[in-house]
């Protein structure tokens, strides 16, 4: 009995051994490996946004103009992203967007609802839209108020003691956008004195109407500059235009606009030679640019020139350049430093013979607001 009972022992250890063989190893889990992802609740108080990061924020979708998102985040305040860095939009009311239409682009489509975008489509409402074609996000519904903005900047400086001395300069700008046209006005005046005698006074006022044929092409059925300057012997200059416009950049941070027109200029002096006529006027070409560049998220660089040539006497032209650095103070408060250049090719001499000279040049200092 003995050997057979040896012989059955060896036989089912060999069996034991082979079924574990052939099973699987046993599942190990160490901590959490295994555990299912966490589904995130979107909180309906608030709009959220996913960047290509995959960092989820939530907060208040503030507008989406430029392919720039402004976003109120709840824990980081406001923040600006490039559209290309958005992956996923969900809005908790009701916005209003703008979409350029493929099939006709003078005339952009404009549909409120609740939004949700995510890669390469939007839905507003029941309507889905391509992310390309997307010109514009505000929340609500569409008022009057949502298609203005403006600056206004202040410049001041003042001497006493050996030298008396006051200069001051305000810009002021109010812009009206809305999809299919652009309203633009701008005011600069500045003004100085030393020891009680006016050595600075110019104004120049102008106002723009742009219709947009398509996102990138705009016509300019108005434009209107009022320019005088006492120290450049001009009373007024009057210059009525009009021209075409193209975004030459139109990316996240960055813009420039090129322009060209045909327009007409009269012009008043203060005083000139005997015999002289103190009124003139003349057919012109303009030409123009605008560029726009966000530096870094609290800083940005404008630089505008244009240029009036004419056409009846090419002498008898000017030039205007003004270069701008903002950077934030606190909110809507900015600290501009500005470089500006005004240039008059033939400057008319007064009544005393006493020539202006071609070029002023200025550099200032100030605080503006963004509203």
């Amino acid at each position: 009995m003995y050997r057979p009972m040896r012989w059955i022992a060896l036989i089912l250890l060999l069996a034991g051994c082979a079924s574990s063989s052939l099973s699987p190893e046993p599942e190990v889990v160490w901590g959490d490996v295994f555990a299912p992802e966490p589904k995130l609740e979107f909180d309906p108080a608030f709009d959220w946004i996913q960047l290509t990061s995959g960092e989820w924020l939530k907060g208040e979708i503030t507008e989406l103009r430029d392919r720039s998102l402004e976003f109120d985040s709840d824990e980081m305040d406001d923040q600006t992203f490039d559209w290309e860095d958005v992956k996923e939009v969900r809005s908790r009311d009701m916005v209003t967007a703008t979409f350029e239409d493929p099939e006709d682009p003078r005339h952009p489509i404009v549909v409120t609802g609740k939004l949700y975008a995510v890669g390469d489509s939007i839905q507003l409402g029941s309507r889905k839209f391509e992310r390309e074609d997307l010109i514009s996000i505000i929340p609500g519904e569409a008022t009057e108020a949502d298609y203005w903005s403006g600056k206004i900047s202040f410049n001041a400086t003042m001497r006493s003691g050996n030298t008396d001395q006051v200069d001051a300069g305000l810009y002021g700008r109010l812009l009206r956008r809305s999809p299919y046209s652009r309203l633009d006005f701008v005011y600069r005046g500045n003004y100085g004195e030393v020891e009680d005698v006016e050595v600075v006074n110019n104004h120049l006022f102008t106002g723009t109407w742009d219709l947009f044929i398509s996102r990138d092409f705009y016509v300019t059925p108005f434009k209107l500059e009022i320019y005088s300057d006492e120290f450049q012997n001009i009373r007024y200059r009057v210059t009525p235009s009009a021209g075409v416009g193209y975004h030459v950049i139109d990316e996240p941070g960055m813009e420039w606009d090129v322009m060209a027109g045909l327009g007409w200029q009269f012009t008043k002096y203060d005083t000139v030679e005997p015999g002289e006529d103190r009124y003139t006027d003349q057919g012109i070409a303009t030409v123009g640019s605008h560029y726009e560049w966000d530096i870094t998220a609290d800083s940005d660089l404008t630089i505008d020139y244009s240029a009036q040539i004419g056409l009846s006497d090419i002498d008898d032209s000017t030039q205007h350049l003004g270069i701008i650095l903002s950077s934030d103070l606190y909110g809507d408060l900015e600290l501009d430093v500005g470089f500006y250049w005004d240039w008059v090719g033939d400057p008319v001499p007064d009544e005393d013979g006493n020539t202006p000279e071609k070029s002023d040049f200025r550099i200032t200092v100030g605080v503006g607001w963004d509203f």
